[in-house]
């Protein structure tokens, strides 16, 4: 019964959470709106189009398959850094597209929104299946089902502030915070690793639930002295 509320609340985060942000938009202003299906579409492409049948591909080469299987720290250092690479330039190529006709003071936050949203929506739509297949699996299961729900909330709060990092990086012409997203993106997404030295899942979610706070607090707070005399869009 526990495993079948969690699910429901993966359900509520992963696909309610999205679909009432894209309803709030599309109320706001067609700008803010656009700003979100493109932070979607971006992620689509970089990581659905591009990088995982790139990954595929490699999973054919026998060298690769070894490499994952003798050094999972350096495969899973791979995973994160292309990870990282292909969204953080992703974010950086779509500000072009989204700041011909808006200004600037809640692109990364419709962005952020609009790639998290995309990305959590496999989960929740994962978990509505579980609910009508396999309620019997979920009935036998406890709390843990939750995590990924709680996972999709922490890594929803650092695509927003990855997104204001390389936002600021694009309208400032400031490379190096480009940099910096692409390193904090790909530690962020490493830190799993540490579940083979025998940390637990829900420790290490809840440490990356506050990392994630801490970095979207850090960048709330010095985007106030970089937007501050922006307008809305």
């Amino acid at each position: 019964m526990i495993g079948i509320i969690c699910a429901w609340f993966n359900i509520v985060i992963c696909v309610g959470v999205p679909t009432a942000v894209f309803a709030f938009l599309l109320k706001k202003s067609k700008q803010s709106l656009k700003i979100f299906l493109v932070g979607g579409c971006t992620y689509l492409i970089s990581q659905v189009c591009i990088r995982q049948p790139v990954l595929s591909i490699l999973e054919s080469i026998d060298a690769y398959k070894i490499f994952e299987i003798s050094n999972p720290v350096g495969y899973m250092l791979f995973i994160s850094i292309t990870a990282a690479l292909i969204e953080e330039f992703g974010r950086y190529i779509a500000f072009h597209f989204v700041t011909r006709d808006c200004t600037v003071n809640n692109i990364p936050l419709y962005y952020g929104f609009g790639h998290g949203g995309i990305e959590a929506l496999s989960v929740g739509i994962n978990n509505i299946f579980l609910i009508l297949f396999s309620s019997d699996y979920l009935a036998s299961t406890g709390a843990s089902v939750a995590l990924a729900g709680v996972e999709r909330i922490s890594t929803q709060i650092a695509q927003i502030a990855f997104s204001f990092i390389v936002f600021y990086a694009f309208h400032k012409k400031k490379y190096r915070y480009l940099m910096l997203a692409i390193v904090l993106h790909t530690v962020y997404d490493f830190s799993v690793i540490l579940l083979n030295y025998g940390l637990s899942p829900s420790v290490l979610e809840m440490l990356l639930f506050v990392a994630s706070i801490v970095l979207l607090l850090f960048t709330m707070k010095y985007k106030k002295g970089v937007f501050q005399n922006e307008e809305n869009c």
